[in-house]
């Protein structure tokens, strides 16, 4: 019965239409794969009842509208991508509230605009996130510093900036607490203030600091030959 089937792996065809929204009638689904195909329409908030699924993966469609805040209450999801399509919007203001097993998220290459939620910092576990080639704006939530199992941070080509009012650059100092990062990647954002003394406490796993395209001042602390 396909009330028991556990995967579904579509990656890689030439797939068109809607996601169907009776794909939340295969109750036991853990797998869903939909990635490389011509898919359209909005992603189905009918998805947010599925319970069991841990992996759903939606890349390189042609998916518009909003995100359903649904989506954000799959508690079992290890991986989340909606990357490399044309989804619009905020994000919900409590996204990955509900995710305490997420590990990667990748939604990159959207049209999402609108701060980048603090509230991803409450997924733990989280140890991928891609959010680049998007509209975000406002500062970069220096909540992300309390993830201490992120590994790699992609947030290139947006419009985020440092947190008003400080004259350092701020979120560095927070990724100090990210002892497991090896790649972090601001480039092309709207990133002020000067580089703080303590850049050079980042974690000694770091093997790529990406600051390039920002309005970045002052001179070069001498802590960046801690980096070692």
């Amino acid at each position: 019965s396909l009330l028991e089937f556990k995967i579904l792996n579509l990656y890689g065809n030439r797939l068109k239409g809607t996601i169907p929204v009776n794909f939340a009638n295969l109750s036991k689904l853990e797998f869903l794969n939909i990635d490389k195909n011509h898919m359209q329409g909005n992603i189905p908030s009918e998805l947010g009842i599925k319970t069991q699924l841990t992996f759903f993966t939606v890349e390189m469609n042609n998916l518009t509208g909003t995100l359903p805040e649904s989506l954000f209450n799959l508690s079992a999801l290890q991986n989340l991508s909606f990357a490399i399509n044309q989804l619009t919007r905020h994000l919900p203001k409590d996204a990955d509230c509900f995710l305490p097993n997420l590990q990667r998220l990748y939604m990159g290459i959207n049209n999402f605009d609108g701060p980048h939620p603090a509230s991803l910092s409450n997924a733990t576990r989280l140890q991928l996130l891609t959010a680049e080639s998007n509209k975000f704006s406002g500062p970069i939530p220096l909540e992300l510093g309390s993830l201490s199992q992120l590994t790699y941070l992609s947030l290139w080509g947006n419009m985020l900036t440092n947190v008003p009012g400080n004259h350092e650059l701020s979120i560095l100092t927070s990724f100090t607490n990210c002892r497991l990062l090896e790649k972090v990647v601001m480039s092309q954002n709207h990133l002020n203030g000067i580089l703080p003394a303590s850049v050079g406490n980042l974690t000694t796993t770091l093997l790529e600091l990406d600051l390039s395209s920002n309005q970045i001042e002052g001179t070069m602390p001498l802590a960046l030959a801690n980096l070692t």
